[in-house]
């Protein structure tokens, strides 16, 4: 005889497992969020950056799009005001073709999707 959950009658064991690998997983691929206001060189593990620039512009550099094709990084600048948050390349990639994209007004998002040799913008 083995317990089961009273409304899908499910044995409670299966329902356990399914919980604890929910939450493993959940963990395992929540994206990180990382808080820049100074110069940063990012890490592919930095999923997502928001950038605040009202003590000053700065500058955050892309970890190299080389041998990490389907790599993902989301930008997002949350402050007004004059100070650009310049996006630069690694090496000799580029980014759309450019060396720099600027994030210069509040709310200016980009999506990089690394292609295995250089970063593009969706």
């Amino acid at each position: 005889m083995s317990l089961r959950a009273p409304i899908t009658d499910q044995p409670l064991v299966e329902i356990q497992w399914r919980e604890t690998v929910t939450r493993y997983l959940n963990e395992l691929y929540r994206p990180a969020l990382t808080r820049v206001t100074t110069t940063y060189q990012a890490k592919l593990s930095d999923s997502y950056i928001t950038g605040d620039s009202t003590g000053g512009a700065f500058t955050i550099t892309l970890p190299p799009a080389t041998g990490n094709i389907g790599a993902r990084m989301f930008f997002k600048r949350i402050n007004a005001g004059a100070n650009a948050i310049t996006i630069s390349r690694s090496g000799a990639e580029t980014i759309d073709g450019a060396a720099t994209r600027s994030l210069a007004s509040q709310w200016t998002v980009f999506r990089l999707f690394s292609d295995g040799a250089n970063w593009l913008i969706f």
